[in-house]
């Protein structure tokens, strides 16, 4: 993303263009991670339902679901038609890539390679695509940097116990800890 004037001024110039209201008929909705996609459309992961929810840019109050095999926690997009999902501490100890016109899920990384010790399965938060890697959130393990084949290159060996989120930027990794402030790799 190219920002040609200072980021204070294009802040200053956002305004709210719709209101999204989600409505579901049991339990609640909880929002853990959400996405636009380059047509506009929008990818919303429901904690609490084993969908994600994709609002088209065009279709008004028309939303389509997308059906997963978990609760899902966060997502990306990796290109257009591919995103790649984690299931938080829902006990789907795998990460999904999804090619979204079929709805199929064309690649299945289990978590199991990222465990430290005992082969014991790791939660996996946020995530992020950047430069043909994925980045995974990995409690208690650290921020796991993944090809597109889905092996692991490296890990980060940061405090992740309470991360929850992920955005990686050239060459910058941000990430959200509930036990500190944000930080900056």
């Amino acid at each position: 993303m190219h920002v040609s004037q200072p980021l204070v001024n294009v802040v200053q110039e956002l305004q709210l263009i719709e209101n999204l209201i989600l409505e579901k008929t049991s339990l609640k909705i909880v929002v853990t991670g959400c996405i636009l996609l380059e047509n506009g459309d929008m990818l919303i992961a429901d904690h609490w339902d084993k969908n994600i929810v994709l609002k088209p840019y065009e279709s008004g109050s028309y939303y389509n679901y997308i059906k997963i095999r978990g609760f899902p926690y966060d997502l990306t997009m990796i290109d257009p038609d591919h995103i790649a999902i984690t299931y938080g501490s829902s006990g789907t100890n795998i990460l999904d890539v999804i090619k979204l016109s079929s709805g199929a899920v064309e690649k299945e990384i289990p978590t199991k390679q990222f465990a430290k010790k005992h082969f014991i399965t790791q939660d996996c938060f946020g995530i992020s695509y950047w430069d043909d890697k994925l980045y995974v959130m990995v409690e208690t393990v650290g921020i796991v940097v993944l090809d597109t084949s889905g092996t692991a290159l490296e890990t980060l060996p940061i405090d992740t116990e309470k991360g929850r989120k992920i955005v990686v930027f050239k060459d910058r990794i941000y990430y959200t800890n509930r036990k500190r402030t944000p930080f900056i790799v």
